[in-house]
């Protein structure tokens, strides 16, 4: 996976430098996909709106798919402590790298599915920030993060697609044709596209939904076509 991830990043001009990675989600205006991350600052802005207010207080995030650790950071200061979690190494030492000087943040180079690091019910919350669609079992991986959630704990679903089931192979074979288009057609077994039945049965909560109309749309210019979900343990 790392290999062919970081193969279509490059592609698509999407590996930044460390000082790039600390300016996330600002990037130059003239960036090839700026409109992208102002979508994606739009999303974070309001997660950070949701932990500024959240109580009590969340004391352990697990950040899982957290890639360069550009949102990792942004999210530690409201908490004690956010753990990084990926499969592709070198993000996860550019993440080092970049936010050596944050006493909150630690990265783990493992799968979250053969994880023995972390204490069942520890965690506060669990994010996934553009990072769920890399997940093929929706359900093994839910019950995994339920495990590792205190009681009261909640999972964010940030920035991923979910599709009726009507769109599920129209979606897989643009999803197909855009990484065959890059010469790059392995990243496409590792890329999932979720129905929204797969989710509705773990009672979600809806932070923000997408407009389901072209005009709708016109007044949210620049925001997030995805949702955000929160899944909680009870």
């Amino acid at each position: 996976f790392e290999k062919d991830y970081l193969e279509v990043r490059g592609k698509e001009k999407r590996i930044f430098t460390i000082e790039e990675i600390r300016a996330l989600p600002q990037v130059p205006y003239d960036y090839q996909h700026a409109s992208e991350w102002q979508m994606r600052a739009r999303s974070i802005d309001r997660f950070i709106q949701y932990l500024k207010g959240r109580r009590p207080e969340a004391a352990m995030i697990i950040d899982i798919g957290c890639g360069n650790g550009f949102f990792s950071n942004i999210i530690a200061p409201y908490a004690d402590h956010v753990f990084g979690v990926d499969v592709n190494l070198r993000e996860l030492q550019q993440a080092a790298e970049a936010f050596s000087a944050n006493p909150k943040l630690q990265w783990y180079y493992l799968d979250i599915f053969k994880e023995t690091t972390f204490e069942e019910a520890a965690a506060d919350l669990i994010t996934f920030c553009c990072s769920f669609q890399y997940f093929n079992d929706v359900e093994a991986l839910i019950a995994k993060c339920r495990r590792l959630l205190k009681p009261g704990g909640a999972i964010h679903i940030i920035d991923t697609p979910f599709y009726p089931e009507k769109d599920l192979e129209r979606a897989r074979k643009a999803t197909a044709h855009y990484y065959h288009s890059l010469g790059s057609d392995a990243l496409a077994q590792h890329y999932f596209h979720h129905n929204w039945e797969q989710i509705k049965v773990f009672d979600p909560v809806f932070h923000y939904k997408p407009p389901a109309h072209f005009f709708s749309s016109l007044f949210r210019k620049n925001d997030s076509p995805f949702p955000w979900i929160e899944i909680r343990k009870q």
